[in-house]
């Protein structure tokens, strides 16, 4: 029988918390730990033992590794990079910082043969994304940065509070940048199969709150803990599910929405064993579609000059 092989790339709060989420939830046989720091994936590879020996499904093997263990993984889960600085600093402006970062793992992932689906949370994540797929020559739907699902989750909780129902119940989502451009699509929103707007009307004052309350949600973590990493932790732990067991659910990550473009932008999805496929048809209102159009320019506009300061020559 075939073991269900991660390797995990980056060993800091986000991908650690990620390996958490993933041990409980029993998703691999083996993780294998790469950092630019050899002690920090040692070291996390040694708690990590420690934690799996307890665990109700634990896992074969957790070890510290090398490119080379990313031959024959299932998925590589990216997570490496410098976060947001406490203060307001935005994902994009971590752009140059963390490109470079990327160019590198980029090519010793593809370097080593790894024939498998690629999970990004790396940010400013759909740059980021863009980068590493056009740097490998992956299949576009093998690369998935997790773009709004974490900004969804925020939203799908913050409606469900004020409607006082169960979130599971709500369908919401948020596209776009996984940042400030990034747009609320409330106009397609359901509770079970009822639209939000029959469940529970919203002004658009409200909703603009409600967006704002979303958006501004990873600089209150920021200023108060220094860094989010539970909340995308778990989301990249409900993708590489998806993955693993075929599930074909519709999760907004951040896909290719314009097979001519090495844009990657947050939008709804089916996820299963290939990968992301069949984007939702979303029927956006005027005011919505502008957002997504502003977000998406926003993004191609960063992506070209981050490649072309990569030395790339295709821009």
């Amino acid at each position: 029988m075939k073991t269900r092989k991660v390797v995990l790339i980056g060993c800091g709060a986000v991908g650690t918390s990620f390996l958490y989420s993933a041990l409980n939830q029993g998703l691999f046989d083996e993780y294998v730990l790469i950092d630019a720091f050899d002690n920090l994936s040692k070291g996390n590879a040694w708690d990590f033992e420690d934690a799996n020996a307890i665990m109700s499904t634990p896992a074969g093997m957790i070890k510290s590794g090398t490119y080379e263990d990313c031959a024959d993984a299932d998925v590589v889960v990216i997570t490496a990079g410098v976060p947001q600085k406490p203060g307001g600093e935005t994902r994009l402006q971590l752009v140059g910082r963390n490109a470079k970062i990327m160019e590198e793992i980029a090519t010793n992932v593809k370097d080593s043969g790894f024939d498998g689906i690629t999970v990004i949370a790396s940010n400013p994540v759909d740059i980021m994304g863009s980068v590493y797929a056009k740097v490998t020559g992956f299949e576009p739907n093998k690369v998935i940065p997790s773009g709004t699902i974490l900004d969804s989750a925020r939203l799908q909780w913050e409606v469900a509070k004020r409607i006082k129902i169960n979130p599971a119940s709500l369908e919401v989502y948020v596209v776009g940048e996984h940042g400030d451009s990034s747009v609320s699509v409330f106009s397609q929103a359901s509770v079970g199969s009822i639209p939000l707007s029959k469940y529970r009307k919203f002004s658009d004052s409200q909703k603009r709150a409600i967006h704002k309350d979303v958006m501004r949600k990873a600089y209150k973590i920021i200023n108060t803990k220094r860094a989010t990493f539970y909340g995308i932790g778990a989301c990249l732990a409900r993708i590489c599910k998806a993955v693993l067991r075929d599930e074909n659910v519709i999760l907004p990550v951040s896909i290719k929405k314009n097979a001519d473009s090495d844009i990657y932008i947050g939008w709804p999805a089916v996820v299963g064993k290939d990968g992301w496929h069949s984007p939702l048809k979303l029927t956006l209102l005027a005011e919505e579609k502008r957002g997504f159009q502003k977000s998406y320019n926003s993004l191609k506009k960063v992506f070209e000059v981050t490649w072309s300061e990569l030395g790339r020559s295709e821009y």
